[in-house]
C-alpha cells in the first residue's frame, strides 16, 4: 500500500479525490481569520473562565497546530505567549500569523530547559498521541514547568463517550484514550495538587436547549442501564478536559 509521507497539501488533494470531506484551509488569511473567529467563540466558552487575569502572563501552547488557540489569545490581548510543535506543515501556517511565537520544538526537550517559567500550559489534543509509557514524563514535566500557582490544561477526547470508539480511532496516531478517572489519575501521579475533568463542551442557556439536553442525558441514562453499565458518566461529550494546578 502507497505510503502518503508527503505534504500536507497534497495529502488534502488526496482525500478530497476520495470523496473526505474536508473541515477548513488555513493558508489563505480570509479563510484563517474566519476560522480563527469561529474558534475563539469555542475557547472562550471553554477556556475562558481559566485564563489568566494578566495579560503579561507567560503562556505555553504545546501542538501548536494552526495557531488558531494563540489566535485567541492574542485576540484576548495576551502579550506573552509562545508555541512549540513538530508538526512542520502546520509550523508553516502559525509562524506565518505569529511570527517569533512559534518554534519547532519537541515538549520533552523544551519543557526542561524551561523550569518554573509559565503561568498556564496548555495542550489541545495532544495527550492522546503520546505513547502511554511517556505519558506521566510528559505530565511531570509541563509541571515542573509552571510557576507556583500555574495550571496546564489539557483537552483529550472522552472514553466516556457513547460514540467514544470514533474519537479513539479516528486518527491513526492516537496512543491511549482517556476517562475521567484515568485523565484525573494520570494528573495526581504527576504532581498536580487540585485538579477539575470538565466536559469540553457549553450547553445553551436556551431553555428548549437546555431540556433537550436533560432529555438526552435520561434516554443515554436508562439505554446503559439496560445493556448493564454501572452508571452515566458526569462528562459524557465527545471531549474532555483536566486542568491541573501547582499550588
Amino acid at each position: 500500500m502507497k505510503r502518503y509521507q508527503s505534504t500536507s497539501r497534497e495529502f488534502r488533494d488526496y482525500l478530497r479525490l476520495n470523496g473526505v470531506p474536508l473541515r477548513y484551509e488555513l493558508e489563505d488569511e480570509l479563510d484563517y481569520e474566519k476560522s480563527r473567529s469561529n474558534h475563539a467563540i469555542y475557547y472562550e466558552n471553554i477556556y475562558g473562565p481559566f485564563l489568566p487575569l494578566e495579560r503579561e502572563a507567560p503562556i505555553l501552547e504545546i501542538g501548536t497546530s494552526e495557531g488558531l488557540f494563540l489566535g485567541f489569545l492574542k485576540h484576548k490581548g495576551y502579550a506573552n505567549y509562545i508555541g512549540i510543535d513538530l508538526a512542520q506543515d502546520k509550523l508553516s501556517i502559525s509562524q506565518k500569523y505569529h511570527p517569533g511565537r512559534v518554534l519547532n520544538a519537541d515538549a520533552f526537550e523544551y519543557l526542561p530547559q524551561n523550569p518554573e517559567a509559565f503561568q498556564m500550559i496548555f495542550a489541545n489534543f495532544v495527550l492522546e498521541h503520546i505513547p502511554k509509557d511517556q505519558t506521566l514524563s510528559f505530565l511531570e514535566l509541563a509541571y515542573k514547568s509552571l510557576k507556583p500557582g500555574g495550571f496546564f490544561i489539557a483537552s483529550v477526547p472522552n472514553m466516556d463517550c457513547p460514540l467514544a470508539l470514533f474519537a479513539r480511532y479516528m486518527d491513526f496516531t492516537h496512543q491511549v484514550g482517556f476517562t475521567v478517572e484515568s485523565l484525573v489519575w494520570v494528573f495526581y501521579e504527576a504532581g498536580f495538587q487540585k485538579i477539575e475533568v470538565r466536559d469540553a463542551v457549553k450547553i445553551s442557556e436556551k431553555i428548549f436547549i437546555r431540556l433537550r439536553y436533560r432529555i438526552a442525558r435520561y434516554i443515554l441514562h436508562y439505554l446503559s442501564k439496560s445493556i448493564g453499565v454501572r452508571n452515566m458518566k458526569k462528562c459524557i461529550s465527545e471531549s474532555i478536559f483536566c486542568v491541573g494546578y501547582k499550588l
